[in-house]
């Protein structure tokens, strides 16, 4: 079972092709590049 965690912090997220990083963002798009935005706010489990 997974411990319980309370987060307050936003999310980020960055372009892998461009290097832009954006906070809660609800467009997936990346702006600049017009790349796809993928979330680095925490790790991931495998």
């Amino acid at each position: 079972m997974r411990p319980s965690a309370t987060t307050t912090e936003r999310e980020l997220y960055e372009c892998f092709d461009c290097g832009q990083r954006r906070q809660s963002t609800t467009d997936r798009t990346c702006e600049e590049c017009g790349g796809t935005l993928r979330n680095i706010h925490r790790s991931r489990d495998l």
